[in-house]
């Protein structure tokens, strides 16, 4: 074999490897492409993880609303359901708080102090959006209460209200704002509750023989 040919084959034999090399790398172009492929990528991984933490945290305050909520509307019933059946009884009763006197049941309560009435109120605090329970052993004055308990927060607007005995076969008159009335209780207490996020509750309680006064 001549020396020309030995040298065309080398040079054919170069030039491959070094075609093979060039195409086996990435341009800078390549680079610059893939790179924002995969910035792209982790920007839709990050916003989907952030979207689904911030659903994850709204899912734990609405729980967490709704379980104080009724908590707090269980122990609202509790007490105007064990208001005393007597003629006569205290009930003091305004937009946003109302005070009376509900019976304990002695044989289910552990405080030595426990006496078989108590005093409560509950208050709502508008700036604070707390909604406070008051209360005390009767016959303790009426405005000094030991015990006092935020039952619900977060509330944007709270008010209750009232509504007399209706007179038979008829319906229920307007709901009032304010109940003092020294002869009878109201025949059903109203508490209407909006809150931060937008849920909206009412609850409404019939008290145990309200009419007993007005018969």
């Amino acid at each position: 074999m001549s020396s020309r040919k030995m040298h065309y084959r080398r040079l054919h034999a170069e030039e491959v490897s070094s075609g093979s090399i060039r195409s086996a790398g990435f341009t800078l172009v390549e680079l610059l492409v893939a790179l924002g492929i995969a910035v792209a990528m982790i920007g839709t991984v990050v916003a989907a993880l952030a979207g689904g933490i911030r659903v994850w945290e709204m899912a734990q305050h609405t729980g967490g609303v709704e379980t104080d909520t009724a908590f707090a509307l269980e122990q609202f019933e509790i007490d105007l359901r064990n208001s005393p059946p007597f003629y006569a009884l205290p009930f003091l009763g305004e937009e946003f708080e109302f005070t009376a006197l509900r019976m304990v049941d002695m044989r289910e309560n552990a405080d030595e102090d426990a006496r078989p009435f108590l005093w409560y109120r509950y208050r709502y605090n508008r700036p604070s959006g707390k909604l406070t329970r008051y209360s005390a052993y009767w016959p303790s004055p009426q405005m000094d209460y030991p015990v006092q308990e935020v039952v619900l927060e977060g509330i944007a607007e709270l008010t209750f209200a009232y509504y007399a005995v209706p007179e038979e076969g008829q319906p229920f008159s307007a709901p009032l704002s304010n109940w003092n009335d020294a002869t009878n209780l109201p025949f059903v207490v109203e508490m209407s509750l909006a809150f931060e996020r937008g849920q909206a509750i009412t609850r409404k309680v019939m008290l145990p023989l309200a009419a007993v006064g007005g018969e």
